[in-house]
């Protein structure tokens, strides 16, 4: 990011909406952001914004709304620092592709707030910070067991599709903006290592692939392994080209 915008001017520009709208593009999670085929479900407009809720329609209809939805880091236990406790927030935020290519932000909505078993929380919490001394607990804001949870349910949202790049970038719908530097390179990486021919190199004819104990026992992984990732159906690696 830094390299197309130079530090002095994120220091200057850093609570713009085109700079904001760029570090979903190219900031530290570009792979959340996709092309919106409907509104979220916890995306909850307040009375007195029916213009709103037109224009997001308008921009759904016309395929330039886009979304980044963090609900993944609602509930996630976090860690206290120095005594303090810390929190996550968990927006889902809209955004809309302007004809030439930018994108910028249209609705912020967070999570809201709760207070179930909050005292009992802090007290159990307070312990656990006193007697840990990870340094994730003491670092980081999801503490020493949040990224657990975070990896879990990373897990469930986990497809096939989701590790091709080709198809994961298509279904997002980031290729078709010009501004999303990391989607564009890592299709491009994507097609390199591709022509590289690395399969047709380690296996020359098709029941290489189907006598490889290496490749069959990662297809087990990917059939049982990875649970719910079996969008494509049941995998088998017969031949070179399904590889």
């Amino acid at each position: 990011m830094l390299h197309h915008h130079p530090t002095e001017k994120v220091h200057k520009c850093w609570q713009e909406d085109e700079l904001f709208g760029y570090q979903f593009l190219n900031g530290a999670n570009p792979m959340l952001l996709r092309c919106s085929t409907s509104l979220p479900s916890r995306l909850v407009l307040p009375p007195g914004t029916e213009e709103l809720g037109a224009q997001l329609e308008k921009e759904l209809q016309n395929g330039s709304l886009f979304q980044t939805d963090f609900i993944l880091l609602g509930g996630i236990p976090t860690s206290g620092i120095q005594g303090e406790r810390q929190y996550l927030a968990a927006p889902v935020v809209m955004l809309k592709m302007e004809p030439n290519g930018k994108l910028l932000p249209v609705v912020i909505q967070l999570l809201a707030p709760h207070v179930h078993d909050t005292m009992e929380m802090n007290t159990q919490d307070q312990i656990q910070f006193d007697s840990d001394e990870g340094i994730l607990a003491k670092a980081v804001s999801k503490g020493g067991g949040g990224h657990i949870d975070l990896a879990q349910w990373g897990m469930t949202q986990l497809t096939c599709c989701s590790l091709c790049p080709p198809d994961d970038l298509a279904e997002q719908g980031l290729l078709r903006i010009p501004s999303a530097l990391y989607a564009h390179d890592d299709l491009q990486l994507w097609e390199i290592i591709a022509r590289w021919g690395i399969i047709h190199l380690f296996n020359q004819r098709d029941d290489v692939v189907r006598g490889d104990p290496e490749l069959q026992a990662w297809c087990q992984i990917m059939e049982v392994g990875l649970f719910q990732a079996q969008d494509r159906g049941k995998i088998h690696l017969r031949d070179r080209s399904f590889l």
